[in-house]
């Protein structure tokens, strides 16, 4: 065998040789992206299964606390036995002569017990006069983004609030000062209120029927630099002084 096909024999071997590294770094390259793939699979499973178990726990613990969460307590809930008129919200009680006719002031007796009729100016003032005053006439008007703005945080968290209700046809509205106390350093005041409903149609209130009033325990605080309602409750005979358990939060 000459010199020169010595040498091309050679250089075949070579290139046969750096072929077949060539080949064994690729199959090696390719092992590490499959490893790789592998891995990030792995990962994305596990990450899955964990985001799955995070949600089952999450929502499970959701789902508990929205059960021991006390019912809200809903006004328009209905009386048995009780009749309530049809709800017409394009009703103007200006037109119903009868209606007109009952007194339809707002009185308020401060802890002196003098009362007197509030008038409009009085719905301008950042007091409970003129908290009680908006209130009632948000009620008149059927206005209830009004009436919700005059409500504290503890009262929409605690009652179901009205988003919708007919205008209310309201009178013999008496409210009296009953008691003030202190609770974690914060301020309540407590008013006795009544009030009747002419043609209740129970949009607003199902506990009671037409030309019924059920004395209520309004118990207002000083919250975002305003007065607002904090909480409505019954008051009975046996426990004059302070609103009965049944709704008083």
């Amino acid at each position: 065998m000459s010199h020169e096909e010595r040498k091309k024999n050679s250089s075949l071997d070579n290139n046969a040789e750096d072929l077949k590294q060539a080949e064994d770094v690729g199959e090696f390259e390719k092992d590490i992206k499959k490893s790789e793939k592998r891995a990030l699979k792995k990962g994305v499973r596990y990450a899955l299964y964990v985001f799955v178990g995070l949600s089952v726990v999450l929502g499970g613990l959701y789902l508990v606390n929205q059960l021991m969460k006390p019912e809200k307590f809903d006004f328009r809930t209905k009386a048995e036995g009780v009749y309530f008129f049809p709800a017409d919200y394009n009703e103007d009680p200006a037109d119903d002569p009868a209606y007109m006719a009952k007194d339809r002031d707002v009185w308020f007796s401060d802890d002196r017990g003098v009362g007197v009729p509030l008038d409009a100016a009085t719905a301008s003032e950042n007091t409970v006069k003129g908290l009680m005053y908006r209130y009632f006439l948000s009620l008149k008007e059927g206005d209830a983004a009004a009436h919700t703005a005059l409500l504290s945080k503890n009262y929409k968290e605690k009652y179901v609030v009205q988003d919708k209700f007919t205008c209310q046809k309201i009178h013999d509205i008496r409210i009296s000062f009953n008691q003030g106390e202190k609770r974690d350093g914060v301020s309540y005041w407590h008013y006795k209120v009544s009030y009747k409903i002419y043609e209740n149609n129970g949009t607003y209130r199902g506990d009671i029927g037409s030309e019924t009033a059920r004395v209520m325990n309004f118990e207002v605080v000083y919250e975002d630099s305003t007065y607002k309602i904090n909480s409505i409750g019954y008051i009975t005979a046996k426990n004059d002084d302070k609103a009965t358990a049944e709704n008083k939060n």
